[in-house]
């Protein structure tokens, strides 16, 4: 990341992904996945496996794609 800064680039936040991408619900992790949206009951949802982080932020509005 340290170069992407040094070019000039803009982070805005980092995502989080199941231990070499092999898991399933990218809760087993240090910092677990929070998925944006909740189930028909309320209850909470998997954000889903190897690309967790990043479909949060993409349900939750936090980045383009």
């Amino acid at each position: 990341m340290r170069l992407l800064v040094d070019a000039g680039a803009d982070v805005i936040g980092k995502t989080n992904m199941d231990e070499f991408a092999m898991g399933s619900t990218s809760t087993n992790n240090r910092v677990s996945v929070i998925n944006p949206h909740r189930g028909l009951n309320g209850e909470l949802l998997s954000a889903g496996g190897s690309s967790g982080g990043s479909a949060a932020a993409v349900a939750g509005g936090l980045a383009w794609g």
